[in-house]
């Protein structure tokens, strides 16, 4: 009766309104990352392509040598997050907030998992189980974070990694 899937970019789908009529009574559920977590995971990704390293977390690169990584282009991925977050408010407008389209802020469910998990089910009409606050894949416990290793549960930690990651210059580049 349920279907989840994951798609990194369903965000840009042109065809959301198709979505919707096709899966009634349907949710597009979208994270919304803090923007210095969204550009450490980029630099991330993009120091390990630049490396040789893989997408998960081995070979693992120290994260000295990734904040010391500048060959990427810092503007073009604040373009990137602030253009998700501009086509997350034009979807809002369009199917409303917290309707059938639900934004929600990835840092919020890290800190009150329990809070956030229980308005899920409240919106999808499900039944509330503690181990929806358990992250699981098949059924069996997750072992973390494809950016920064291996982890039990939901781990608050992760949130200020962007200090190992991005430089002080980086930091204020992205706060101003």
């Amino acid at each position: 009766s349920h279907v989840v899937t994951h798609d990194s970019g369903g965000l840009y789908m042109t065809n959301i309104d198709n979505f919707f009529q096709i899966y009634e009574d349907s949710r597009f559920i979208v994270p919304v990352r803090d923007v210095l977590g969204y550009i450490a995971s980029e630099k991330i990704r993009l120091a390990r392509i630049y490396f040789g390293s893989r997408r998960f977390n081995k070979p693992i690169l120290p994260f000295f040598l990734i904040k010391k990584f500048h060959e990427y282009d810092l503007k073009a991925k604040l373009r990137n997050w602030t253009t998700s977050i501009t086509r997350i408010h034009l979807l809002q407008k369009e199917f409303g907030i917290n309707k059938n389209f639900i934004a929600y802020s990835n840092e919020n469910l890290v800190k009150n998992t329990y809070e956030v998990m229980k308005s899920f089910t409240d919106n999808l009409k499900i039944d509330f189980d503690n181990n929806i606050c358990d992250p699981t894949i098949g059924g069996r416990p997750w072992g973390g974070n494809s950016h920064y290793g291996k982890s039990l549960g939901v781990n608050k930690d992760t949130l200020n990694n962007y200090k190992k990651v991005l430089s002080f210059e980086e930091i204020e580049f992205v706060k101003k």
